[in-house]
């Protein structure tokens, strides 16, 4: 079956529309936004999945729903840590002071100055970049 925008379409159609338009395409074609998960409710979505007949939705809603559960509660070991890092340098920077912004400033623009000799003695010698 062809939508009004031409695109092939598996759905069924249980109206006697002409052309026989599905219930997703009728609504796009009437300005309705196809997606009307909210964020909020995709672990909602993925507890449905779990009870699909297929056994490899099944998996991957186990999956979903793990990474979800993770992300919500904060469990996942890399992101605690990265987190608890995070933290850690906005509290230090918070506490530096002008001058040592300045000089850290200063550090760092001599560090690329060095980086950058390196890399143009290194590509004259080997013709690398």
């Amino acid at each position: 079956m062809r939508t009004a925008d031409g695109s092939q379409c598996g759905r069924r159609v249980s109206d006697s529309s002409a052309p026989p338009i599905c219930h997703i395409h009728r609504g796009l074609n009437g300005g309705v936004a196809q997606s009307t998960v909210e964020p909020d409710d995709l672990l909602g979505q993925a507890r449905r999945l779990l009870r699909d007949r297929d056994a490899t939705v099944r998996l991957r809603a186990i999956d979903l729903c793990l990474k979800l559960e993770e992300r919500r509660e904060n469990r996942c070991p890399s992101c605690a840590r990265r987190s608890q890092e995070d933290a850690e340098r906005s509290a230090l920077l918070d506490k530096v002071t002008d001058h040592e912004r300045e000089r850290l400033r200063t550090l760092l623009t001599d560090v690329r100055g060095i980086l950058s000799a390196y890399r143009s003695q290194h590509t004259e010698t080997t013709g690398l970049e």
